[in-house]
């Protein structure tokens, strides 16, 4: 099979374990799946989801890495226009109540999880878990080592394979990951 090289991007792709408590949880505070637990048909489901995730990966770990990008916090709230819609209220409520302490009004890398596996890393925070990540790296953070330089690369760190990868210029998503819990 020919390997298909990946595109230009302005992002190095690696993989790395990492320490849960050093990823800034995007997602959960997104989707607010705490809010959730008050909707009843919704929350018996959120909450029998979130249990056999965590006995999951407590029992067999991490079966595939979660999707992080690490950045400077300017890079991080100009590559979300789209969601923050350019209203400077929102940039300033995401620096003050949503980022971690560690992280305000700095210019130190944020490494964040705001794509796949927010569930995953909710678990290994939990418990204070190394953790399996996918990292776009937009500062060259972590060492060359880790680079992944293909898309099979990638593919061969997940147990249960996702049906697609795409890479982009400022992105890189993973689509039909099965759910196994």
């Amino acid at each position: 099979m020919k390997e298909i090289p990946l595109k230009k991007t302005n992002y190095k792709i690696r993989f790395l374990k990492i320490k849960s408590d050093q990823i800034f949880n995007y997602i959960e505070k997104r989707r607010g799946h705490e809010k959730r637990k008050a909707e009843n048909r919704l929350a018996t489901h959120m909450i029998k989801f979130f249990d056999d995730l965590e006995k999951s990966v407590l029992k067999d770990g991490f079966r595939n890495p979660i999707q992080t990008s690490v950045m400077s916090f300017t890079k991080y709230t100009t590559g979300f226009q789209n969601y923050l819609i350019g209203d400077k209220n929102k940039i300033e409520r995401f620096r003050t109540e949503l980022l971690p302490d560690k992280y305000r009004n700095k210019e130190i890398p944020i490494h964040v999880c705001n794509r796949t596996g927010g569930s995953r890393l909710w678990v290994g925070q939990k418990h204070n878990l190394e953790i399996p990540c996918i990292v776009c790296d937009f500062c060259e953070y972590f060492p060359d080592e880790h680079t992944c330089p293909s898309i099979s690369c990638i593919k061969s760190h997940f147990v249960d394979k996702p049906k697609k990868i795409s890479i982009a210029k400022n992105s890189i998503s993973i689509y039909g990951l099965p759910r196994i819990v």
